[in-house]
Formats: C-alpha cells, sequence, structure tokens
C-alpha cells in the first residue's frame, strides 16, 4: 500500500456549511472504508484542507480525490502527492 497526500484549495467564493455537507460525507465514507488515514480542513485564511490515502496506486488516489462532491462541483481543486508516512502517533 501506499500513501498520498491530498490538499484541497477553496477556489470559489461564498460557500456555506450546507453546500459542503456532500464533501463531508464523503470524506466519512471514505474514513469507513479504511483508505482515509486522517483528514480535515486547514484553520487558515486561505482556507481548504487535506487528507492522507492509504492506496494501491495513484490512479486510485487520483479517482477517490476526483470523486469528492466538492471538486466534482468546482468547489475544491485537488494537489495530490505521493506521501512518506513515516511517523503516526498511536
Amino acid at each position: 500500500m501506499m500513501y498520498y497526500a491530498v490538499t484541497q484549495d477553496l477556489v470559489k467564493d461564498g460557500i456555506t456549511l450546507e453546500m459542503m455537507t456532500p464533501h463531508v460525507e464523503y470524506m466519512h465514507q471514505l474514513m469507513e472504508q479504511g483508505v482515509v488515514v486522517i483528514s480535515g480542513p486547514f484553520s487558515d485564511e486561505l482556507r481548504g484542507g487535506m487528507f492522507v490515502l492509504e492506496v494501491k496506486s495513484e490512479n486510485e488516489a487520483k479517482e477517490l480525490a476526483d470523486n469528492d462532491p466538492a471538486v466534482i462541483s468546482g468547489i475544491l481543486r485537488n494537489n495530490i502527492r505521493l506521501y512518506d508516512l513515516k511517523f503516526l502517533k498511536k
């Protein structure tokens, strides 16, 4: 298995929490499937967020990230990078 860090930049203004509900539900779904290791929003004013996927390939990571409803609707833009997870607090 490989890890991929997916940072997501907010690319639309005027986004409400209600508009992000499908995104949050999708993240919960991926966590339940065991492919998301960690996920959450950034706290700075640029907004957006990050999650780390544990998958078999870059293609799988890209497919999962691109199927995020907020990406499909143009709210978020993905940046996907291979991630070398060395340390994880237990």
